[in-house]
């Protein structure tokens, strides 16, 4: 699921807006793998923080909700 969620978002990433840098792509991977998120899972909350994080990722490259 890890690394499902992390290809999807370097993905995403890729190819939208100007995310086509290599070094953002890294930054966005490591703050997903940051303690802050807690192994993206459902102690401390994690997986909440992980979500909320990866919406304003997606707000900032102006995707649309389906």
């Amino acid at each position: 699921m890890k690394s499902a969620l992390i290809f999807i978002t370097c993905l995403l990433t890729a190819y939208f807006g100007g995310s086509q840098s290599l070094q953002n792509s890294k930054k966005i991977i490591e703050d997903l793998c940051s303690s802050e998120f807690k192994g993206r899972g459902y102690v401390d909350n994690g997986v909440n923080k992980a979500a909320k994080y990866l919406e304003a990722q997606f707000k900032n490259l102006k995707l649309k909700k389906f």
